[in-house]
């Protein structure tokens, strides 16, 4: 899995790409600590390119919505690979995240 980041006046981005596995987590939670100290209101993680995710990893993601829904910033999800697609609806992860089914990161 590789990630990286992006910061604009409205959103902070988290980009994924790659299989996340356990292996991996713990480059996405500091990605995730990052993105806590920024300023901004809204946090965008990209899932266009992720393929599957470990259930460490649908936890992690879900701490973290927590913690910035507590710090009064949201999570949304900017574009999502098909089969995750399939995966995060069959668990009702958009009812807690707004999902984009397609990427709306800016190119830089």
């Amino acid at each position: 899995m590789e990630i990286s980041t992006l910061s604009t006046d409205e959103y902070a981005y988290i980009m994924l790409s790659g299989s996340v596995n356990d292996g991996e987590i713990a480059k996405l939670e500091a990605a995730f600590r990052k993105v806590l100290e920024e300023k901004v209101k809204k946090v965008a993680l990209a899932l266009e390119y992720v393929p599957n995710i470990c259930s460490s990893g649908l936890g992690l993601i879900m701490k973290y919505q927590r913690l910035l829904k507590d710090q009064h910033k949201t999570l949304e999800v900017h574009g999502v690979h098909d089969s995750l697609y399939a995966l995060l609806l069959s668990i009702h992860f958009d009812k807690l995240v707004k999902i984009k089914k397609k990427a709306t990161i800016p190119v830089v």
